[in-house]
Parts: structure tokens; C-alpha cells; sequence
């Protein structure tokens, strides 16, 4: 689920997304693979520790919060996975 996001201009923004337990499990390249080279991981949070700019390996958890970057277009296809 999309929580927040912060438009950069020329049709960029960043998203901050709360993991749903049916992405949990997954790593960050699979999470991205539809879009790769066009959206990429800045950051997680879970819990009280944060993992900055996550490697595509990165397991992520059920209630991490991932902040992305990319275009407005990729972003959109990933919409419906963060449901």
C-alpha cells in the first residue's frame, strides 16, 4: 500500500510503501523485476532500524516500510503488487 510520496519533478517521485503479507517473503529484485532500471530502493525501515539503499537481495518482512524512487509511469505498474 502506498503511504506517501513526494513528486521531484519531470515526472519523478518518491513512494514510501507499507509491505503487505503477501509481498513479505520476497526480495527487493523481485519485488522491482518489472520494472528494473526504472524504480529502485532507497531505503527500508523495520521497526526502528533502517536500511539504506537495500541490496536486490533484501528480504522484506511483513509492516517494513520501503521508500522507492522512479517514474511516475513505472511506479504505476507496481501499484497493483502493493495492494
Amino acid at each position: 500500500m502506498i503511504r506517501e510520496y513526494m513528486a521531484l519533478g519531470d515526472k519523478q517521485y518518491i513512494v514510501e510503501v507499507k509491505v503487505t503479507e503477501q509481498m513479505a517473503g520476497a526480495s527487493l529484485a523481485e519485488l522491482l523485476s518489472s520494472v528494473k532500471g526504472e524504480v529502485f530502493g532507497i531505503l527500508v525501515k523495520r521497526r526502528e532500524q533502517l536500511f539504506p539503499n537495500p541490496a536486490d537481495p533484501f528480504l522484506i518482512e511483513p509492516n517494513d516500510t520501503v521508500v522507492l524512487a522512479g517514474v511516475r509511469k513505472s511506479l504505476l505498474k507496481l501499484a497493483d503488487r502493493f495492494m
